[in-house]
């Protein structure tokens, strides 16, 4: 029996092939390709949908040259784009940009708690003061400072998120009820993971009280666990806002839970030590 005639070009590319995925040797083209897969996956656990991408990941598409643009030299991470996809109000953030922007506003305790801030395992922040006071524009601040300081040091900017509570609950509990209550879990995943959150604005819906206090206690709690810092603004503190939290109705469980939590990641996590309390409580 005759065997079958194979072309040339066909056995000197069998011959070409590597014989196992050992001998893929890494090029710049696979490792862009890696890195694309890294910020699908990130976007896809943080939106709930394969289907949607970061402003982050399009800007990394567009400069990679993959989106029909020519690929760009340098392709450095611009701190506005980075927090404005975040959740970080453009507002806030041309306040943060202009020129006449007063550094001196920036309390002792802040740049302290900025300057020893190492991700995992720092100590978390609260932040409390009057209508205006600057508490949310401090707390941007402080999360554009870590994100331009890794832009000089070459180092991976901090993953942050910006939520109001007023946001969280309405996502949490009001989505639960038009979209079923995994919805819940699906909003609240993304702030129980990212490097740093700034939860913005305790106590603006104390009037539901129980539905705030278990929303906040939720993520207060797995952040905890993890030892992921958190900012905290509002216009109370700790204890007068969860005595308010009680006064509207929550559970003494979840309020009791959520005191203990909050001060011991103050702390450092492992124990409640009232001078660090102290230090990383900024009052405006």
């Amino acid at each position: 029996m005759n065997k079958p005639h194979i072309p040339a070009s066909e056995q000197t590319s069998k011959t070409l092939q590597p014989s196992s995925t050992d001998e893929i040797q890494k090029t710049p083209e696979t490792e862009e390709v890696s890195l694309l897969k890294s910020l699908l996956e990130k976007d896809a656990e943080r939106f709930g949908s394969p289907n949607v991408m970061s402003k982050q990941t399009l800007d990394y598409l567009r400069g990679a040259g993959l989106m029909g643009l020519p690929k760009m030299k340098c392709r450095p991470p611009d701190s506005g784009v980075l927090l404005s996809d975040s959740g970080f109000s453009e507002l806030v953030l041309s306040v943060l940009s202009d020129t006449c922007f007063d550094l001196s506003r920036i309390p002792e305790r802040a740049l302290s708690w900025l300057s020893s801030y190492q991700g995992k395992g720092t100590p978390s922040l609260w932040v409390s003061g009057g209508s205006g006071s600057g508490k949310t524009t401090l707390a941007c601040w402080i999360v554009k400072e870590l994100v331009e300081r890794s832009e000089k040091t070459g180092e991976t900017a901090p993953s942050a998120t910006f939520v109001p509570v007023a946001d969280l609950v309405r996502d949490t509990w009001m989505g639960a009820s038009y979209y079923g209550k995994e919805n819940k879990w699906r909003s609240i995943r993304p702030l129980t993971t990212c490097e740093l959150l700034v939860l913005d604005d305790l106590g603006t819906c104390v009037k539901q009280g129980k539905e705030e206090c278990a929303v906040v206690r939720e993520v207060v709690d797995k952040r905890y666990t993890s030892m992921l810092p958190t900012i905290f603004t509002t216009q109370f503190g700790l204890r007068e806002y969860c005595a308010m939290l009680r006064k509207a109705g929550a559970d003494e469980h979840d309020v009791t839970s959520l005191i203990n939590r909050v001060l011991a990641s103050m702390s450092g996590y492992l124990r409640q030590d009232a001078s660090a309390i102290e230090a990383n409580h900024v009052s405006l």
